[in-house]
């Protein structure tokens, strides 16, 4: 079995917040200096465009842990598998991407806040992208994927007790479905994720924006994907001359 590089980037990610997180907790005013707010804009604050990212501030009904604790759980989840299958540049990517796109129309949508997860979904996006290119993603992460945006639409929608069961029985079904017709699950896993999304940008929730914004790197992903398959099927040629 190829041995799988170690993911230095979702590591680094990871250490970052984790800290910016402990400094939320630690020193008055942290959290508050960093997070989406619109009046903070006009007063020059230009860093309030990315720093949301560093602060998880808490949603309705949330505290401020348990969104911290599983931010950094599908961080690590999803961005360990992404980079596996993405590599760091396009992992890196993606989080931009996303985290821009996020806190953009969180300040149309959801002033004030912050938090990590929309540049999560930016690199779920892609991932999923690479999935439907014909890429094999470790399950775990991928089925985090559907976890991820099916929490946040049952949470908003509903609540999230019925969240909790309706993914348990979905990672169930996924698990079942894949250990029979793993492409087919696959696929129909991204398509959840998909129409989860599109449910959140019509009920007015940033996630479902910041999902699409990594969607939207799919074509130039795609593009690099046959480039680089092309490359490899030169480099096959030539060694098969070779041998």
């Amino acid at each position: 079995m190829r041995q799988r590089p170690f993911p230095i980037v979702t590591a680094i990610v990871f250490a970052v917040t984790a800290v910016a997180e402990i400094l939320q907790w630690t020193v008055p005013g942290w959290g508050a200096a960093l997070e989406r707010d619109p009046a903070g804009l006009t007063w020059g604050h230009w860093w309030r465009l990315f720093s949301p990212l560093l602060t998880q501030m808490a949603s309705p009904g949330v505290s401020g842990t348990a969104q911290f604790v599983s931010n950094m759980l599908f961080l690590a989840v999803i961005g360990v598998g992404a980079e596996w299958v993405l590599g760091p540049r396009w992992w890196l990517a993606g989080y931009a991407v996303g985290g821009v796109a996020g806190q953009a129309t969180g300040y149309w949508l959801e002033p004030p806040g912050g938090g990590t997860s929309v540049a999560v979904l930016g690199v779920a996006a892609l991932l999923a992208v690479a999935v439907v290119l014909g890429e094999r993603a470790p399950s775990v992460s991928l089925m985090f994927v559907g976890y991820f945006l099916a929490a946040i639409t049952l949470g908003l929608l509903v609540n999230f007790g019925v969240a909790i069961v309706v993914i348990v029985a979905g990672a169930w079904c996924y698990q079942f479905a894949r250990s029979r017709r793993p492409r087919r699950a696959d696929l129909t896993l991204v398509g959840v994720a998909v129409l989860a999304a599109a449910v959140l940008i019509v009920a007015g929730d940033h996630h479902g924006w910041a999902f699409a914004a990594g969607l939207a790197l799919g074509p130039l992903y795609r593009l690099a994907h046959r480039r680089r398959a092309r490359a490899q099927g030169r480099d096959g040629r030539a060694l098969g001359l070779a041998a």
